[in-house]
């Protein structure tokens, strides 16, 4: 539920109750995340991103993998039903996830393909049985660059788990040369409102494995390594701190 509840944060805080300060990587979702409160104002059923639009479009190239993961904010045995529907440039139904939510199943639907043709296809949002509008969240992957041509795009929230653990110190990317902060770097808050990420550190950096290809490595998990290297410090030079000390330090 992106709040700091589940098993995978469970692991995390059973860590810190050990004593380990736990840094998590931010995640490189901002530009590949959205949200929004279920809208259908015509009664179709289906979510109005916009205005009259249902679609949420991206253009794809033919043999491009296209995936969406959709959830929303009934968790964890969700009686509220939504279906996800991906849809081709000629308005055929290409994928779709019609999972079952009748009280004792995941809010969560998934689906993708791989582009047959080139051409720009659409997300669709279907409410198949609910009693309330809820708040939809999706992430989608995309193996191009096509990544930049989504349509609605949501960069708030996109925080990745075990970020939102309370206690965790999540990282965000920075570009090494002049410390702007890196545009797919995932934004906060939480889904319970706390502000994320807590730290930034630089990516773009070289490692031993990387320089042997020619390359950098970009992206969050390459910034995170630098805070925790900096708190291990701090911790052999003055002892345990909070996560708000270390963070004010």
């Amino acid at each position: 539920p992106g709040d700091g509840r589940g098993d995978v944060n469970n692991h995390v805080r059973r860590a810190m109750a050990a004593g380990i300060e736990w840094v998590s990587a931010a995640g490189n979702e901002a530009r590949t995340h959205w949200e929004g409160t279920f809208s259908d104002p015509d009664g179709n059923g289906f979510h109005n991103y916009s205005g009259t639009d249902e679609g949420n479009s991206v253009f794809l190239r033919a043999g491009d993998v296209f995936i969406v993961w959709l959830n929303w904010d009934d968790w964890f045995e969700s009686s509220q039903d939504y279906d996800l529907y991906l849809v081709d440039p000629a308005g055929r139904l290409i994928a779709f996830s019609d999972n079952f939510q009748d009280g004792t199943q995941l809010p969560i639907e998934a689906a993708g393909f791989i582009a047959p043709t080139t051409g720009e296809y659409f997300v669709a949002i279907n409410r198949f049985s609910a009693s309330r509008n809820v708040k939809l969240e999706a992430f989608f992957l995309v193996s191009s660059e096509s990544v930049n041509r989504l349509q609605y795009v949501v960069p708030a929230g996109s925080l990745t788990i075990p970020a939102d653990t309370p206690g965790a110190i999540a990282v965000g990317a920075t570009f090494w040369r002049d410390d702007t902060g890196e545009p797919f770097s995932s934004q906060g808050p939480t889904s319970d409102g706390r502000t994320k990420p807590d730290l930034t550190a630089p990516d773009g950096v070289d490692t031993a494995s990387y320089l042997a290809f020619g390359e950098s490595f970009f992206g969050t998990s390459a910034s995170t390594p630098h805070v925790a290297g900096a708190i291990a410090l701090l911790k052999s030079a003055f002892g345990i701190y909070t996560l708000d000390q270390v963070v004010e330090i």
